[in-house]
Formats: structure tokens, C-alpha cells, sequence
């Protein structure tokens, strides 16, 4: 049975708009119909440990409040974000939610590996649409060439890192996303 792994804001990346424990166990639910195991954490440090065990990680985070004395400095999170950077490196299938475009501002890895990132005071929301997924190769995540067509809400104004660094072809659960830019 395939493993997931879905990330829940919390402290640092918990943002006053989402609540992300219970969209994460709604998440969970969503992946456990399709026969996936999943397992819903919060964003601490430790909860990055074990990624590769996980054929997929799910993060729903925001920004939060940084604050070091609440949950770590910058230097106490550089291994968590470095997991996520190896993961994807070596070829793990990541789905960034929503608001992860948004999150893990203090990863020097995360706006390549998602593909792009809020920009406080430019990015904004565009009116919700309907945006069709290919996928670009045939994976245990993405099994033939069927098409995925969720609503979305894009983000206008985000940047698109070029080159990316520890980019994947399993990104967003091995489906291509063009990033508005």
C-alpha cells in the first residue's frame, strides 16, 4: 500500500487564514479512499526525519510566526529543509497545497522544488478556474495518461525561480503544472 505523508502547518507555517490540521486530515481521508496509508504530522523540525519512507508528501503549510524561542531558529529547521530538498532530488512525488506557494520561506530550496513562491504585496489570488494536468510520464502516482482537471486559483504576481534547484520530475505527484508568472 502506498505511504503518504501530509504536513500541517503549525507555528512557523501556520497562517491566520487556513486551518490546516483539519484540511490535512480532510487531505488524509481523500488519499485513504484512493488505498493510500496516510499520516497527517505538524510542521516541527523533527517531523521531517523519516521523508524517504513515504512514496508522497502532502505539505498544507503556510506562514506563520517565526519565532525561535516558540519553535527553533532558522539554523534548527536547515535539516528539515534539506530533507525535503534530498527527497525531492531523489525523485520523491511532493503535492504543495494551496498555500505552500507561501510557506517555508526560510528554505533556500522550497520556491525551486514547488516551482514558485508568494510574493507579499504582489502576489493576489485570481478569480478560480478550472485547470487541466497531463501527467508526463506514467508513475505508481499518475498511472496512464488519464487527466486531471481540479478548480484552482493560480497565483498572479508569483516568481518562478529559474534554474530550479532540486527540482523533480515527480513534483506534484509526477503531474506538470505551468506556474503563472
Amino acid at each position: 500500500m502506498p505511504r503518504a505523508l501530509v504536513l500541517a502547518g503549525r507555528g512557523r507555517y501556520e497562517d491566520p487564514w487556513h486551518d490546516h490540521a483539519a484540511t490535512s486530515h480532510v487531505v488524509a481521508g481523500l488519499l485513504a479512499e484512493q488505498g493510500v496509508d496516510a499520516e497527517v504530522r505538524s510542521t516541527f523540525p523533527h517531523a521531517f526525519g523519516d521523508l524517504g519512507s513515504f512514496d508522497l508528501v502532502v505539505v498544507n503549510a503556510g506562514r506563520g510566526r517565526t519565532d525561535a524561542a516558540f519553535d527553533g531558529d532558522d539554523a534548527a529547521w536547515a535539516p528539515a529543509h534539506e530533507a525535503v530538498c534530498a527527497f525531492a532530488a531523489g525523485g520523491g512525488a511532493l503535492l504543495g497545497l494551496h498555500q505552500a506557494a507561501n510557506s517555508f520561506a526560510d528554505s533556500p530550496h522550497w520556491a525551486g522544488i514547488l516551482g514558485g513562491r508568494w510574493v507579499p504585496g504582489t502576489s493576489t489570488h485570481p478569480p478560480q478556474d478550472v485547470a487541466t494536468f497531463t501527467p508526463v510520464a506514467t508513475t505508481p502516482s499518475s498511472p496512464g495518461s488519464a487527466r486531471w482537471s481540479p478548480t484552482t486559483s493560480a497565483i498572479a504576481g508569483s516568481t518562478s525561480p529559474r534554474p530550479r534547484t532540486c527540482s523533480s520530475p515527480r513534483t506534484t505527484t509526477g503531474w506538470t503544472t505551468p506556474w503563472p508568472g
